[in-house]
């Protein structure tokens, strides 16, 4: 008999410390699996700075541009904190997802670009909504729950002669490149940081 009321003591303290553990959460440390999502990150990061830049160098050859135009979209990345810094980068990808969207329309329908132009305008697009997703991701590991912006409304340019929409395609290419470059460097930091928690 005593045994059976210990046991049941001991099965009711359990069950009351498992109540208490769901109702005050205990944030984990870093571990090589959170760390993974920053080094994913950083991949796709690296990668997609690496088309960004290919893809302005044949447009540039294909349009007979030279060189850097001014840019037409902020080249940095804002904030303090960790967080603070993934936030703006996802505001950033969603604004030049939406960007490279509009350069690949105007490729394909108003310049009938070869596909030299067109497929890797989409693949930045593709791969500019994997890099949104990841660092989504990164937010919640950072904050927990995070209330994300909205989706920024369509564009309305004020580009209505071909030679203006030309040089928008340049400026975005342009100014893509110089962000994903401080992209990759925060990437990097917030990996190594993550790392040197665990």
């Amino acid at each position: 008999m005593k045994r059976e009321l210990s046991g049941s003591l001991w099965s009711y303290e359990f069950i009351i410390m498992f109540l208490v553990a769901q109702m005050h959460p205990v944030l984990s440390a870093p571990t090589h699996m959170n760390c993974d999502i920053f080094e994913k990150s950083e991949f796709v990061t690296a990668l997609l700075l690496h088309e960004a830049i290919q893809t302005f160098e044949q447009y540039i050859a294909y349009y007979h541009f030279e060189g850097d135009p001014d840019e037409l979209l902020d080249s940095t990345v804002a904030g303090v904190t960790p967080s603070e810094k993934q936030l703006d980068i996802y505001v950033k990808t969603m604004l030049f997802r939406l960007h490279i969207h509009q350069v690949k329309d105007d490729q394909e329908k108003l310049f009938k670009a070869p596909e030299s132009i067109l497929m890797p305008l989409k693949d930045i697009r593709h791969r500019l909504g994997h890099h949104l997703d990841l660092t989504k991701t990164i937010l919640g590991l950072l904050e927990g729950e995070v209330e994300l912006p909205p989706r920024p409304t369509p564009l309305a340019l004020p580009y209505e002669h071909r030679y203006e929409k030309k040089v928008y395609g340049w400026k975005i290419l342009a100014s893509l490149k110089h962000w994903l470059a401080r992209v990759l460097e925060v990437q990097s930091e917030a990996k190594a940081g993550c790392l040197e928690g665990i």
